[in-house]
């Protein structure tokens, strides 16, 4: 009976018998072990399988060519060979995949470069456009500053031409009414003489709604007309339609001073920030809206919606 070369053991039907030198081996006793179902697939294949010895025999016979190169035959003969040879076709693979990929990662470089590039010009245009911003932003502050102070400028000048007019509301309107002989009346009521030659000109304001009563604008020729007539309403604080004798419900006759539209605003800004914080005293003195929060603080003279905030 024939015996394994290696373990000297007999050997039966499950073991691999070298091609050229016709010596038997278990799967176990090889230097890379071969499972019995491996052996059973090279035997119903009829592939070549030579041992080591004469495999390394059979190599050396080669030429440099067929040995890096082996052929099919040579590279199925063992699993040895099969294993090499799996191993050069991944080195080559690899080989291969690192080439494609180092051209792959060459061009991303090329690609980065360009938008790198881009970038760059990109980022000096926002550069460029970050100062041409903060340019425009100083300049739209400085405008807005010097709107402000027009406007202020342009309402001290339509302030003063107001200077010797005044408003009276609550006076209710009538037919074919005669102006200046209605400011005269209430003139004489508080005390102050006025006749139709010193008052310069008189209109209604247009109303508010068809039902309601418009003020009256009168402007004098001189001033201290329109001062006479503040101080003797500020004393005579319950002087209203009755004291005229008209035929209608007593409603109250107010005489304030004439404000030009820039500071009417400022006057209902006011009047809604009194209620806010707590102010207790809102008038107009001089054609300027004056406040204070209580007896002895200090009063706030407001001649622009931008001093509401420093209230």
């Amino acid at each position: 009976m024939s015996s394994c070369k290696n373990c000297r053991k007999i050997v039966r039907n499950t073991v691999l018998e070298c091609s050229d030198c016709g010596n038997k081996f278990h799967g176990n006793c090889l230097d890379i072990p071969v499972t019995k179902q491996e052996i059973e697939a090279i035997k119903a294949s009829k592939q070549v399988w030579r041992c080591i010895e004469c495999t390394n025999v059979r190599r050396s016979s080669m030429n440099s060519d067929s040995t890096s190169a082996p052929s099919k035959s040579a590279s199925t003969s063992s699993p040895t060979d099969s294993v090499l040879d799996l191993f050069k076709e991944i080195k080559a693979d690899l080989k291969s995949t690192e080439a494609n990929l180092g051209d792959s990662i060459n061009k991303l470089y090329d690609r980065l470069d360009d938008i790198s590039s881009v970038l760059e010009a990109h980022s000096k245009r926002f550069d460029e456009c970050y100062a041409r911003m903060d340019s425009l932003e100083s300049e739209n502050r400085s405008l807005k500053k010097q709107i402000a102070l027009l406007a202020k400028h342009s309402d001290d000048l339509e302030q003063r031409s107001l200077v010797n007019s005044v408003e009276i509301h609550g006076y209710p309107l009538q037919k074919n009414e005669d102006l200046p002989s209605i400011i005269c009346n209430i003139g004489a009521e508080l005390g102050v003489t006025v006749k139709a030659h010193d008052i310069e000109s008189c209109y209604r304001f247009k109303p508010k709604s068809e039902s309601g009563h418009s003020g009256i604008h009168v402007k004098f020729l001189r001033q201290h007309i329109k001062e006479d007539l503040l101080a003797k309403r500020r004393v005579k604080r319950d002087f209203s339609t009755r004291h005229l004798n008209l035929d209608v419900s007593p409603t109250p006759l107010y005489i304030n001073e004439a404000l030009c539209p820039g500071r009417r605003k400022v006057l209902h800004a006011a009047r809604a920030a009194k209620n806010e914080k707590g102010y207790k005293y809102l008038w107009i003195r001089g054609g300027k809206v004056l406040m204070r929060k209580a007896e002895k603080e200090p009063v706030f003279v407001l001649t622009s919606l931008d001093d509401i905030n420093f209230l």
